[in-house]
């Protein structure tokens, strides 16, 4: 999804780009949230329908929708401290 929001033009494709503030996504669907077809993957804030018809794909195209619950997934995967560091 990050790369949606990059395409909307709300994120760098080097680092001389402009950032448009007023671009983006929000209001995301969750991992394991139930859904069905009236329920929105994301909001999506374009500038021209151009732009949010490629953002759309790119959001569709990056959500796996199933029957099955997901993996549960712990929120903090693993945690780096300075001794990990050190080796």
């Amino acid at each position: 999804m990050g790369l949606a929001v990059v395409q909307l033009g709300g994120g760098r494709k080097t680092a001389a780009d402009a950032i448009d503030y007023s671009v983006g996504l929000s209001d995301i669907c969750t991992l394991g949230q139930i859904i069905n077809k009236e329920t929105p993957l994301a909001m999506i804030h374009a500038r021209d329908e151009q732009s949010w018809h490629q953002a759309a794909d790119m959001v569709q195209a990056s959500v796996s929708i199933s029957d099955k619950a997901p993996e549960s997934m712990p929120e903090v995967y693993r945690r780096i401290t300075p001794v990990d560091c050190a080796e």
